[in-house]
Order: structure tokens, then sequence, then C-alpha cells
């Protein structure tokens, strides 16, 4: 388990939920003020045994900090955040962990080596604004509105999205391609980088990947 986090339901948590802690403070100033005090649990963690689900407000900004693997990061109606894996060669989900805190998922542990790729599946609400690292694998992302920062040191990045969202896109290879077709950028070769504002839109698209290729659809 995390440290500092709160095991939710042991390996196999079927969900994560906050839980209220309520402190009464009593005040003598000639009078008696009763304050109550809503806490939230600071961290919640579990495995991938189950799937892993948390409410976020849609609107929210989003740090996923991911370990290899074939990466799908989905928007979806509501107020849910959802995780599940699966490992190609078998492994049991519940080698992967995962835990949330003040707007944070890190998804990491299990083998990474040889054929044990994992498939890591993130839904998000479709409104988010999403800060996403990872070191390797293949990392997608679509039905998602929002801001996005995104980088990969090896793999490839796919950003699925209607051109009229951005307001900016910044997209950099160090070797690779880096191809927006709506947006008018299409760069191949080593130290590739393409900036484009004023677009018609109101968010902002960085994503950057050290090997490989970007790829805005």
């Amino acid at each position: 388990m995390v440290a500092g986090c709160v095991a939710v339901g042991g390996a196999s948590a079927a969900g994560v939920h906050l839980v209220e802690l309520r402190t009464h403070l009593c005040v003598s100033l000639g009078m008696r003020l009763w304050l109550s005090l809503v806490v939230p649990v600071l961290c919640v963690a579990a495995t991938c045994e189950s799937p892993f689900t948390a409410t976020v407000t849609p609107g929210s900004r989003l740090r996923l900090d991911i370990r290899p693997g074939n990466i799908e990061i989905r928007g979806a109606e509501g107020d849910g955040l959802r995780v599940t894996c699966a490992f190609k060669d078998g492994t049991p989900p519940g080698a992967i962990s995962v835990s949330f805190q003040n707007g944070e998922l890190k998804v990491s542990g299990g083998p990474t080596g040889g054929n044990s790729s994992a498939t890591i599946r993130i839904d998000v609400p479709r409104q988010s604004h999403l800060y996403v690292r990872s070191s390797a694998g293949n990392l997608s992302i679509r039905d998602v509105t929002g801001d996005k920062d995104v980088e990969l040191r090896a793999g490839n990045i796919d950003i699925y999205g209607a051109r009229t969202e951005y307001r900016s896109a910044d997209l950099s290879a160090t070797a690779g391609n880096v191809e927006a077709p709506s947006l008018g950028i299409q760069r191949s070769g080593l130290f590739r980088s393409q900036k484009k504002m004023g677009l018609p839109g109101q968010y902002h698209l960085k994503a950057h990947v050290t090997a490989g290729n970007v790829t805005v659809h």
C-alpha cells in the first residue's frame, strides 16, 4: 500500500470512497461557537484486481502518472474516475497498484519486460484537464475535452479530438514523427517540433515523445 494512503477493501477494492471525518470545535468567546469540519481522506489505494473507482468533479485538473503499457484514456459521462488493467501474458491485474490523492492518479508495479505488456484503461469525466506522464508504451486519449499536457519517453501518442477544441498546440518528438493534419502540422526526423497559436478553440495542447510518434487525429 502507498504510504499515507487508506486501503479500501483490501487488494480487491471495487471502489474508492471519500470518508468524512467530522470534528467539532468548541470556542468560548462569551458564547459557544461550534464549528464542523469535513475532512476528506488524503489518499486512497488499491490494486487493479477489481476496477478502481473514485469521484472526480467534471472540469477538474487531473495528474496521471502511469506505468509502462498500452494506456487508453477515455472521456465518459458523469463524475467517475475508473481504472482497469489486463496483462497480455495473463499476469494477475492485482500486481498493479493504484492510488489517488489530491487529483493525482498513480498506476505502478507489475512486470514490464518480455511479453508482459499491460493494457491500462482509464475513464475520466468527459470535461477534464489532463497532465499525463509515462515512460514507455502507446498512449491514446479519446473523447476528453480540456487542456492536455502529455509526455512519453518511448512509444506513440495518439490524441483524438476536433480542431476547434484548441487555442494552441505545441507538439514535438526528439526522434520520430509529428502529425496533426487538422492543425496543418506534419514533421518527421530528428528534433521535430511545431507550435500553432491563435487557433479557434479555448484549450491548450502540449504533447512530447522522446522516441516515437505524436499524432493528433
